[in-house]
């Protein structure tokens, strides 16, 4: 448990009953964002408007599925290295075996 966390007793008293605190992400924030303004399109918004702000949106998609590949690849090579590793160690293993009969 971290001992700089706070939590307080309406925190405590909603999280025992089920209500957990709904976590946003910037993305996620520009997507409810861009919906609303789509809605009003037409009457409070120009639909330049719209496209600006979805232009806004499109590098911190592209940030998202960057970081998003280099994690799964990140992981793809310490597992390859982790197996690579192990495949080593048993050959090395073996050989040793066979050498020492």
């Amino acid at each position: 448990m971290d001992p700089d966390l706070v939590i307080t007793s309406c925190e405590l008293k909603d999280r025992l009953k089920g209500k957990i605190p709904k976590v946003q992400t910037l993305l996620g924030v520009f997507r409810e964002h861009n919906a609303k303004v789509k809605a009003l399109v037409g009457r409070e918004f120009a639909a330049g408007t719209l496209e600006r702000y979805e232009h806004m949106k499109a590098p911190l998609v592209n940030f998202n599925l960057k970081s998003t590949l280099m994690a799964h690849y990140k992981n793809l090579y310490h597992a390859i290295s982790d197996s690579k590793n192990i495949v080593t160690a048993y050959y090395k293993t073996l050989y040793h075996a066979i050498t020492q009969t």
